[in-house]
Order: C-alpha cells, then structure tokens, then sequence
C-alpha cells in the first residue's frame, strides 16, 4: 500500500471550503492523543513508509485529505511549544467518536498512518514530483514490488 497521498491539502482545502469538519480532521486530528495512541498501536510502532521502528520523532501522516471530521465535540490537549509551554489546542474529541461504535473513527483513523519525520518529509517531495527514484529503492529494501 502507498502512503504517498491521493490528493493535496491545499487541492482538499478549496474543494472543502476549509469547513469545520474538514479543518478538525487536516490540522487538529494528528493532535489527538487518543488517535495517535490508537494509530501507533495498529501501524505497531513501525514507519508505514520506511518499514523500520519508529522510537522518536514521529507524525501521523494523511494519505488522504479528503475526509472531514463528523464529531462535533472537541477537547483541549496540551500542546506545548518553547516560547509558550502551557499553550493548548481544540481538537476534535476522538476517544468520544470511538466509544460511539457509530464507525467515525475508523473513518478518520483509516487514512492516517505512523511515519517518522523524516520520512514524513520524502513522502511530501514525491507528492510535489521530487524524489520519485528514492521511493524505488525503499520499496526493494522492504522487498515489495513495483506499484504495491
């Protein structure tokens, strides 16, 4: 499976009018610590794109843009940065949506996978056209074929 994504933030971002929904799945979702917790024990700790452990500096990664967020409710996460170490952010109330069993979840969970940072960064050069030999040699050293 490629985890190169089908189509763009920014494309998603004017089809979807940056609605609510779809600004809580693109830019707040991936701070869920729930959906990570979740994401990184079914992708088992390994980089969906370079098949090796992910220890540290990790993200989940969008294959998919065009999805929006059907939970309504959201809580507050820390979200810490150097300049502001008590700062916060709205995210969308993941552990909630899964506790529903209404099946949103797994929606929303299902085009997000665990990659490393930097591998997170060659996955954007081969979407913007940069990069394309590397993804070939990394699929050989995982022994899949072309195309999987």
């Amino acid at each position: 499976m490629s985890v190169v994504n089908v189509n763009t933030y920014h494309e998603m971002a004017e089809k979807h009018v940056k609605s609510q929904e779809w600004r809580n799945y693109a830019k707040r979702i991936t701070a869920n610590p729930a959906m990570k917790r979740f994401v990184f024990e079914r992708d088992e700790g390994v980089c969906r794109f370079c098949g090796r452990p992910v220890h540290s500096n990790w993200v989940l990664h969008h294959m998919d843009y065009d999805h929006e967020c059907k939970s309504a409710d959201t809580v507050r996460v820390a979200h810490p940065t150097p300049k502001r170490p008590n700062r916060t952010a709205k995210v969308p109330d993941c552990a909630a949506c899964r506790e529903s069993g209404d099946g949103m979840f797994n929606e929303c969970a299902s085009r997000l996978v665990l990659v490393h940072n930097s591998c997170n960064a060659t996955i954007s050069e081969i979407k913007n056209g940069e990069g394309h030999d590397n993804l070939g040699k990394r699929r050989v050293l995982r022994g899949e074929a072309p195309g999987d």
